[in-house]
């Protein structure tokens, strides 16, 4: 199982709109890429209970990493990507790819 992990850090004056990304923005994504299942986590706070600087990680999943790169084309690539502005102000985010074990 492959894992990309979407992870949408907080920065000086950074605005994240959940309800926007679960609502609108994974469903797009989910309907470009085609994952097995996608994920949100809406990061609270840190193990010791300090304010997470993290806003939210999105996960999508797929059965294979040639599953992965079929569903990354450019062109679904860019119509995901331009729609970041519309729910989170912070940059680019930090995108990660693993090899899931269970």
């Amino acid at each position: 199982m492959i894992r990309v992990s979407v992870i949408y850090n907080k920065a000086d004056n950074s605005n994240f709109d959940y309800d926007y990304y679960v609502k609108t923005h994974m469903p797009l994504a989910a309907n470009q890429f085609q994952p097995t299942k996608w994920e949100v986590d809406n990061v609270l706070k840190t193990g010791d209970g300090s304010v997470s600087p993290i806003h939210c990680v999105g996960y999508l999943y797929f059965n294979s990493l040639e599953h992965l790169e079929t569903a990354m084309t450019d062109e679904a690539a860019g119509r995901v990507m331009a729609d970041i502005p519309n729910y989170y102000s912070g940059g680019s985010p930090v995108i990660l790819i693993s090899e899931v074990f269970s």
